[in-house]
């Protein structure tokens, strides 16, 4: 089911009490560290940096901001725990706008070429001026059956096409696990890779190289 404006609402709400509990006693000294670190091995905003260490950065213990946060709040709901939760499971990356529909942005994400409803509890204006064809860089996350932004947006018109596709095809050797969220294209990778095999050692006869002196 699309998320509902009470859920998006309600993500709102959390996402708020999330960032303030990140920012307190032991997980602000943390958080600091964490950003400085960071700031100085890439260009990217300390928005972003702060929404990737609230939902994805592993502390010393193994878990996740969010999953210290849940466990500090046992007065959620279970809706309230799941919908949390979810949101460590980040699709970050490029997306190309295919059209608006309704409240939400149907685009797809150039890394994984998967299509995605997005929407924003900031409300269905900040999709305005995001035509189609136009590009987003964002970071969402699991909404009911949809996805919501998370963090920074950043508009990029369709003029910059060509630059976006090579900036895109870079990114493929730092950000491989983007690319096996599309089951059907990593399928088809085994499928191509075992033909080559198949080709190979009807050929050759044997996959093992055999050094000659």
């Amino acid at each position: 089911m699309p998320a509902t404006t009470s859920q998006l609402d309600r993500a709102a709400e959390l996402k708020r009490l999330l960032v303030t509990f990140g920012r307190t006693g032991r997980l602000e000294r943390e958080f600091d560290r964490t950003l400085a670190e960071r700031q100085a091995e890439t260009d990217l905003d300390a928005v972003t940096l702060t929404d990737r260490f609230l939902l994805q950065h592993k502390l010393d213990d193994g878990r996740t901001v969010v999953e210290h946060f849940v466990g500090a709040h046992p007065e959620l709901s279970e809706d309230d725990r799941a919908m949390v939760l979810a949101w460590q499971d980040v699709v970050e990356g490029i997306f190309e706008i295919e059209q608006r529909d309704g409240e939400a942005l149907v685009a797809v994400n150039l890394s994984d070429d998967l299509t995605y409803r997005i929407r924003s509890n900031k409300g269905a204006s900040l999709f305005d001026p995001m035509p189609e064809g136009s590009f987003l860089a964002c970071r969402i996350v699991p909404m009911a059956d949809e996805w919501m932004l998370s963090g920074v947006s950043r508009p990029i018109p369709a003029s910059r096409r060509r630059e976006i596709y090579e900036t895109v095809m870079h990114s493929f050797a730092t950000h491989k696990a983007s690319i096996f969220r599309n089951k059907e294209k990593l399928e088809l990778a085994w499928k191509l890779q075992r033909e080559d095999r198949e080709y190979f050692l009807s050929f050759f006869g044997t996959d093992a190289h055999t050094a000659t002196g």
